[in-house]
């Protein structure tokens, strides 16, 4: 498989990156080292689906996995949780659709 990044930029390594694509089939490794991104640790609050959640401070993380990717949301105020998911849940939706 080949690992890219499309857009913006988190500074993610490849490792973060394989340990990311590892937390959506086992959850516990977001349990036990939070979701790290960029260097930067989210606390993991919840997965539902193809969906991932983590919190840092005020901000945080939403994720969501279609067949051939990982969506990447993170925000800081003044985004709201829901408004992160929305945007990154759009993009996955559109992105399943026309298979990928």
């Amino acid at each position: 498989s080949t690992q890219s990044t499309w857009g913006g930029n988190l500074n993610f390594t490849p490792q973060e990156g394989k340990n990311i694509a590892a937390g959506f089939g086992n959850n516990s490794l977001f349990q036990s080292g939070g979701i790290v991104i960029g260097g930067n640790k989210f606390m993991f609050l919840r997965s539902q689906d193809h969906t991932v959640i983590g919190k840092k401070g005020q901000g945080g993380v939403h994720l969501s996995k279609t067949g051939k990717a990982i969506i990447i949301g993170i925000y800081d105020t003044p985004t709201i949780p829901s408004e992160a998911a929305i945007v990154v849940e759009k993009l996955a939706n559109y992105l399943i659709g026309v298979g990928y």
